[in-house]
């Protein structure tokens, strides 16, 4: 009995040691990669924004794949520059034309 005691904290220790050279070891080089920045090119497509629309909605609808690559700020933000008159992005005329931004990728 003794025996599979000290057997069981030894393993206890060893994953402990295990899980902290884990933790404290860099990243691997996959997933370096993953978190380089995509160049995007930037576009601008004039839409009529129908009932119910959004800016984050149209801008989905049109940009298929790159939509991931980007967060809500930086539409927003392209979105205020293609539209410099519009004031407040998430009340939208509807029947309206704006420009929405399309990105594609370099």
């Amino acid at each position: 009995m003794n025996f599979l005691k000290k057997l069981f904290i030894y393993g206890l220790i060893l994953l402990f040691i295990i899980s902290i050279y884990k933790d404290l070891t860099p990243e691997t080089p996959d997933e370096i990669k993953n978190n380089m920045p995509v160049e995007l090119k930037l576009s601008v497509l004039q839409m009529k924004v129908e009932p119910g629309e959004t800016v984050l909605s149209i801008v989905e609808k049109i940009n298929n794949d790159s939509i991931q690559l980007l967060d809500m700020e930086q539409i927003l933000t392209d979105f205020n520059i293609a539209n410099p008159q519009i004031k407040d992005p998430y009340n939208l005329k509807e029947g309206s034309f704006y420009y929405f931004p399309v990105y594609t990728m370099k």
